[in-house]
């Protein structure tokens, strides 16, 4: 056995482990490789299961915790001696015995744990991580759990970086990218806040545009009163009757050419809210002006995403009215992107339907050498009142509620120009996540130029290695990329995560080639303080036909377990004869165990 400073298993002691039928595992190692045999039903998977468990944890395994439990495993590295003692409704205990120190005992869950990942330099942060990097240096036997398929893109690409530049650079890159993951969420949320302001602003600057022409009308009206043109004026039109109603016909339409102008405008602003955007995107938008009652935050729209492919109810997550929202959203983009241009071509017809009332009003202004204003409101007040008094009335009506038009236009020119600076505090809180999300970026391939991009290149080169010792002589290459493992035959490329793509035995040994590379990348990097793997009968099903598979797997595997102890569980004892492994084990049969395992 190579000296290093990382553990190796000493002693397995599974005195009761998930069900009454199985009658345990025990064995001295002193840190050489076991082989374990034994007949279907006689516990290997339980066995495989309850070695994880009781090194690490009942987090590390897929199988319930049971009452039986009572497992103690005994690691050791050149200077520590550890052994880790679970039982089950007792707290877990680890004692310690370091050379030259007096041994150490710790107990409970939390401390054990704790102390686990700094002896096995573990993440202690990132149990996730953790929980990653100690997978894959196992291979169940169930088909679902091979490391192709139990394992997502972002998964693998933080598990390679681990073991190829060491877990402080992977736990780095992936606070980088939580990080990113982060800036990109509120940039996002920012913008439909964006959204949301520029639609009030929009909506406001309507208000100001109508209510402007108005106070100009009613102001225009107010000083022809003061200065005696709205009477001379009157007397003038009444003189000339087809001048009157030519005006009056004129003005009207004008009147009803700039409030239709102004609800068109209303129109493309609200459809703008929907037009060509998606459902998705439309609901975030929708919901992020919504507020938390009780806390006064905003509401998470990352959520929604899920809610939605869920079919929930995107606001609370509840399961009743789910679709409501969403269709009455649909509806109203469908609405918008078939009514946009629609309504586009109406603003452009009205407003030079608008220009052109304008242009024939002072051409008879011109034509007729009328010296008064004359707007919509003169206009009407000259057709509507009969004599001086009724004219003084209106100009008495118009007087009073001139103030306060002009007050509420001053309300939404401020209400403008304090939506306009909060637009400008978002677009400038959305700039510094953008420098933010770029500083992210250089560090991230800073990281990955300096320390990743040779390892990763040699961890996919020794990957392919390891697959071609295990398929030859037949020509296929295992490429590593961004987290995915691709077979490529020279004449397809496929994605060994798809279900589906390979049999039985190519995924097995395309499992162990992964297994093989990780465990030797741990060996060179010290990215663990762990030297040992278990597989989970690993030759069941992988026969010798045109190639010879199986005596390759054997083959590879008795010189790996010069550097690296593994535990392997088998149907077959003759294997043995071949890995030579120097501790073996038979495990009884157990005719109930079937009904246990999962």
């Amino acid at each position: 056995m190579k000296e290093n400073n990382q553990f190796r298993i000493k002693e397995i002691n599974i005195r009761k482990y998930c069900s009454t039928e199985y009658c345990g595992l025990k064995s001295s190692l002193e840190g050489e490789s076991l082989f374990v045999y034994g007949t279907n039903n006689a516990g290997k998977t339980t066995s495989f299961d309850a070695i994880i468990s009781s090194i690490f944890g009942q987090g590390f395994i897929d199988r319930h915790q049971s009452s039986l439990d009572d497992t103690e495993i005994r690691l050791t590295n050149n200077y520590i001696e550890t052994t880790i003692k679970r039982k089950y409704n007792k707290k877990p205990m680890l004692i310690i015995h370091e050379r030259g120190k007096e041994i150490e005992k710790i107990e409970g869950q939390a401390e054990v744990e704790r102390k686990l990942m700094e002896l096995f330099n573990l993440p202690s942060e990132d149990a996730k991580l953790s929980k990653l990097i100690v997978n894959v240096l196992v291979i169940p036997q169930r088909e679902e759990d091979t490391i192709l398929r139990k394992f997502s893109q972002d998964q693998m690409r933080s598990i390679v970086i681990a073991f190829s530049s060491g877990v402080k650079t992977s736990e780095e890159i992936k606070k980088i990218n939580q990080e990113t993951d982060k800036n990109k969420k509120d940039i996002e949320k920012l913008s439909y806040q964006k959204t949301n302001i520029l639609n009030e602003i929009n909506y406001s600057k309507l208000v100001v545009q109508k209510n402007k022409k108005y106070l100009n009308e009613i102001k225009a009206f107010l000083s022809e009163y003061e200065s005696g043109g709205i009477f001379e004026a009157k007397k003038a039109l009444e003189q000339n009757q087809e001048l009157k109603t030519n005006l009056e016909t004129l003005t009207s339409t004008l009147t009803g050419k700039n409030d239709k102008l102004i609800k068109v405008r209303g129109k493309i602003g609200y459809q703008n809210q929907y037009h060509n955007k998606k459902l998705l995107e439309s609901v975030k938008e929708t919901l992020s002006v919504l507020m938390c009652p009780v806390c006064e935050d905003n509401l998470d729209v990352e959520k929604v995403e899920g809610r939605k492919s869920k079919k929930l109810c995107p606001f609370c997550g509840g399961e009743k009215h789910a679709g409501d929202l969403y269709e009455i959203i649909e509806s109203r983009i469908k609405e918008a992107d078939s009514e946009i241009e629609e309504l586009k071509k109406q603003e452009t017809e009205i407003s030079e339907q608008i220009k052109d009332l304008e242009n024939k009003i002072e051409e008879l202004k011109q034509k007729n050498r009328i010296p008064y204003n004359i707007n919509p409101i003169i206009i009407r007040v000259i057709k509507d009142c009969n004599g001086d008094e009724e004219i003084k009335t209106k100009y008495k009506e118009y007087n009073e509620r001139y103030p306060q038009l002009e007050q509420e236009l001053e309300e939404a020119k401020g209400k403008i120009d304090s939506n306009e600076g909060y637009r400008k505090k978002i677009d400038s809180q959305i700039e510094e996540y953008k420098n933010k999300l770029k500083e992210l970026e250089y560090r991230k391939i800073e990281i990955e130029e300096d320390r990743n991009t040779e390892n990763i290149k040699k961890f996919s080169k020794t990957l392919n290695s390891s697959y071609k010792e295990l398929i030859k002589p037949e020509e296929s290459n295992l490429i590593y990329e961004e987290g995915k493992i691709y077979l490529d035959t020279g004449i397809s490329k496929k994605d060994c995560s798809q279900k589906g793509e390979f049999g039985y035995s190519q995924k097995k040994l395309i499992d162990v080639a992964l297994w093989m590379t990780f465990h030797q990348f741990n060996y060179d990097n010290k990215t663990t303080n762990l030297n040992f793997g278990l597989f989970d009968d690993i030759f069941e099903n992988i026969d010798n036909v045109d190639v010879k598979w199986k005596d390759n797997l054997i083959s590879v595997l008795k010189m790996f377990k010069e550097n690296i102890q593994f535990i392997t569980f088998s149907i077959d004892e003759a294997i043995n004869s071949q890995i030579s492994c120097e501790v073996v084990e038979k495990l009884i049969y157990q005719s109930k165990l079937k009904d246990y395992i999962r």
